[in-house]
C-alpha cells in the first residue's frame, strides 16, 4: 500500500535519492544524466520539489516513510504560456512497478495542474521507443502531437522526443457575455466538447471533497474524448445539450438497460445517467429547461419513469431533484477511483 503527498523542501534530500536512481537507470528515459543531477545542490532539489515561488511542484509516492515514486509540474510565469503545466521526472521504482503507483501519481498530477488558475494544457514528452512509459501517459489523457527527431545523443544510438500534450479546458479560458441557450440532442462530433464539458463539471463539483488522485481517475476514465465519442454512437443512451453560442454549458444522458438497483420497482423505468450543467448556469433556469427536455425525450421513447443515483453528500443536486418530483427510495453505491461512495437513489415521473 503507497500513499501520494506533495513534497516539500524537507524532502528533497530523499527526492535526490531517488531522482539519482532513477536517472542511473539502463535506457534513455530521461535527458539529463546521474553525473550532471548529482553536480547541483540540494537547494536545486528543494526548489524543484516545493518552489517557493510557485513555478513548480512534486508528488511523491510512499511506502512507509520511503519515498518510491515521483512525478513534478513545472508552470510558466510568461504572459503568452502560463496556460501550460510541463511535467517532468516521472519515476517509480522497479520493485514498485505495476501496482498503479505511476498511474496514481499521473492522475494526481493532472489534478494539480486542473485546480491551478488559468492552466489548460499539460505537456511532456516521452523518449522515442518507450512504448510502456507512451502507453501510460495515453491512458491519461495525453495525445502525441509532434516528434523531436536526434532529441538526445549517446554512444549508443541518437533518439528523437515524443511530444504529448492532455487538454484540460477547466476552467474555461474567459468569461463570455450571457446569450441565448438553447437545447438540443448531442451529434457525434460534439464528443470533444462534450468531454471537456463533461470533466469541467465533474471536476467543479467534487474537487472539493475527493482526492485528486479519485477524482482524476474517474475523469480520465470516463470523459475521455473517445468514451464519449463511443457513447454518442450508442444506442442505449441519448443525450441532450445546452448551448451559449459556440459552447456548451449543460447536457443530460439518458441510458437504457443495465441493472436497476432494487429500490426501483416502478414501470418503464431509464436511467438519467448524468445531468450537469456549469457553475455560472446555476440558478439561472437552465437545469430546470434541461430536465423538462429529458423527461419529454424519456417520455417519447416509451419510459414511464426516471431514476438517477446522486451522491448523499450533494445536498444541492438532491434538493434541486426534490423539487423537480422525485423521491429517494433507497441507496446504491458509487466509485470515485478507489474511494466506494454511498449515493441515494430517487424515482421521478417522465411526465409523459
Amino acid at each position: 500500500m503507497f500513499t501520494l503527498a506533495k513534497l516539500t523542501a524537507d524532502d528533497a534530500p530523499a527526492y535526490r535519492a531517488l531522482m539519482l536512481e532513477a536517472y542511473a537507470q539502463p535506457g534513455d528515459a530521461f535527458t539529463s544524466t546521474a553525473e550532471e543531477r548529482a553536480a547541483l545542490p540540494l537547494s536545486w532539489w528543494a526548489q524543484r520539489a516545493a518552489a517557493a515561488d510557485g513555478s513548480g511542484l512534486a508528488l511523491g509516492a510512499w511506502v512507509g516513510n520511503a519515498l518510491v515514486g515521483s512525478v513534478a509540474l513545472e508552470f510558466s510565469s510568461r504572459a503568452k504560456t502560463r496556460h501550460r503545466a510541463h511535467l517532468v521526472g516521472m519515476y517509480v521504482q522497479p520493485a514498485h512497478q505495476g501496482q498503479g503507483m505511476a498511474r496514481a501519481l499521473m492522475q494526481a498530477a493532472l489534478a494539480e495542474a486542473a485546480v491551478r488558475p488559468g492552466v489548460r494544457w499539460v505537456t511532456l514528452t516521452v523518449t522515442e521507443g518507450n512504448a510502456r512509459a507512451q502507453r501510460l501517459y495515453e491512458s491519461c489523457g495525453f495525445r502525441v502531437f509532434g516528434v523531436e527527431p536526434e532529441a538526445i545523443c549517446t554512444d549508443r544510438a541518437c533518439l528523437g522526443k515524443v511530444h504529448m500534450g492532455c487538454p484540460l479546458d477547466l476552467p474555461p479560458p474567459a468569461p463570455r457575455p450571457a446569450q441565448v441557450v438553447r437545447l438540443r440532442p448531442a451529434v457525434e462530433w460534439d464528443a470533444t466538447a462534450l468531454s471537456a464539458l463533461a470533466a469541467r463539471c465533474f471536476h467543479d463539483t467534487y474537487a472539493a471533497d475527493n482526492r485528486p488522485e479519485d477524482l482524476w481517475a474517474y475523469i480520465t476514465a470516463h470523459f475521455h474524448p473517445a468514451q464519449q465519442q463511443a457513447e454518442l454512437a450508442d444506442p442505449a443512451l441519448r443525450t441532450w445539450l445546452a448551448e451559449e453560442g459556440d459552447r456548451l454549458v449543460g447536457f443530460a444522458q439518458l441510458a437504457w438497460g443495465g441493472t436497476l438497483p432494487a429500490a426501483v420497482t416502478q414501470a418503464r423505468p431509464v436511467a438519467l445517467h448524468r445531468f450537469y450543467v456549469t457553475r455560472e448556469q446555476q440558478g439561472a433556469g437552465l437545469a430546470g429547461r434541461l430536465m423538462t427536455a429529458i423527461r419529454q425525450e424519456a417520455a417519447q421513447a416509451g419510459a414511464g419513469h426516471l431514476w438517477l443515483s446522486v451522491w448523499e453528500r450533494n445536498a444541492r443536486a438532491i434538493a434541486f431533484y426534490r423539487k423537480c418530483g422525485f423521491d429517494a427510495v433507497g441507496h446504491t453505491t458509487f466509485e470515485v477511483g478507489a474511494d466506494r461512495q454511498r449515493d441515494w437513489v430517487m424515482v421521478g415521473p417522465t411526465g409523459g
